[in-house]
This record gives structure tokens, C-alpha cells and sequence, in this order.
């Protein structure tokens, strides 16, 4: 998954899983953005080259 803002990917610090009775969870953490942050988009890359969106603001 990549975090892009105003064109510019942002650096991914961390990520996480688990998974437990309840169902399975997952963590991303990225390098801080831009306080002009101006438009906000998050995109997720399958490995089947498919690009979903996920989040334009």
C-alpha cells in the first residue's frame, strides 16, 4: 500500500498483522506528510499490477 500525497510518495517506517479469534488486523505507519497536504490519496497495489484507490480526499 503507498501513501501518496501531492503527487510524492511517502517513506513507509513500519508494518504489522495479526490475526486472532475475532478476525485479522493490520498496522501501516508512514513518514509524517505535508501540513499542505492538498489532495490526499492512498492507493493499494496488487500483485496483478491492479491499482485500487483507496482514499482521495
Amino acid at each position: 500500500m503507498e501513501l501518496i500525497v501531492n503527487g510524492e510518495k511517502i517513506n513507509l517506517l513500519s508494518n504489522g498483522y495479526s490475526t486472532n479469534i475475532t478476525g485479522t488486523t493490520f498496522e501501516i505507519t508512514y513518514d509524517a506528510i505535508p501540513t499542505d497536504s492538498n489532495p490526499l490519496e492512498v492507493t493499494l497495489h496488487l500483485p496483478n499490477d491492479q491499482v485500487l484507490k483507496i482514499y482521495r480526499d
